[in-house]
């Protein structure tokens, strides 16, 4: 998912470049916490590594804080003088910049910056047009946390999964597990060694053969008849009788 954000990052920025008449832009990730996530730039190339680093740090620019408590779009119209300490004010002279945060879902994930000639910066079509932008990339970043998170919910519940299985075939007793329509779709190791088959799909808790070949076997075993089968090796084994007694109970609950 990593590598989704970081694409979607560079192609926005790459794409504002080419389309646009600004001179650079700039992306920075956030987390929860502020700390530094990613970024992407088009523009500034080498130029950048100053503000890199500041964010590596944890520390943000001045129209980055400014932008995270701020609606809509910061305008800066001077940056050389607005933004003296950034390490960029240096590449604005004769420039203008407008900052958004990426925010949607009441989560904001970062800010975006561009860098424009200062005879459009207060242009209210040009603010919109940017603030819509940001935006959609918002609204991109949030659907790839929310796909993120359900890859992991997915992750966890295999993992969970094969646990069960593992608990489940270390049963002695037979275990059946079922669709919410009461239609088989695993057993364990027990149950594969009662009835010499896995369960079948169009076996039911309504409709399962397996019952009635139980009930047989278990009135074999209370007759003590001592052919072989293949549900026990002794005709007396108490275990085996406790197993299908159980099988049978539960499967009429």
């Amino acid at each position: 998912m990593r590598k989704f954000r970081e694409r979607l990052l560079e192609g926005a920025c790459e794409n504002l470049i080419e389309t646009r008449c600004y001179f650079n832009v700039w992306v920075a990730l956030l987390d929860e916490s502020g700390k530094y996530v990613t970024h992407a730039e088009a523009g500034l190339g080498k130029d950048f590594l100053p503000v890199l680093e500041l964010l590596k740090k944890d520390k943000l620019t001045q129209c980055g804080q400014k932008v995270l408590d701020t609606e809509g779009v910061l305008v800066i119209e001077d940056p050389l003088i607005e933004c003296r300490e950034c390490p960029l004010a240096v590449k604005y002279s004769d420039r203008s910049a407008m900052v958004v945060r990426l925010e949607h879902g009441g989560k904001v994930f970062g800010k975006m910056a561009v860098s424009v000639p200062k005879d459009i910066v207060m242009d209210k079509e040009e603010q919109d047009m940017f603030h819509e932008v940001v935006t959609d990339i918002a609204y991109a970043l949030y659907s790839i946390g929310i796909e993120e998170e359900r890859w992991k919910a997915e992750q966890e519940a295999t993992r969970h999964c094969v646990l069960f299985d593992k608990i489940s075939d270390m049963n002695p007793y037979s275990v059946r597990i079922f669709d919410k329509e009461g239609h088989h779709i695993k057993g364990n190791r027990a149950f594969i060694e009662l009835f010499n088959e896995a369960p079948k799909p169009e076996y039911s808790i309504f409709y399962d053969p397996n019952l009635k070949k139980a009930e047989e076997k278990l009135q074999e075993i209370k007759s003590d008849r001592t052919e072989p089968t293949p549900f026990r090796k002794e005709p007396k084994n108490k275990k085996v009788i406790r197993c299908i007694i159980k099988t049978i109970r539960r499967n009429k609950l």
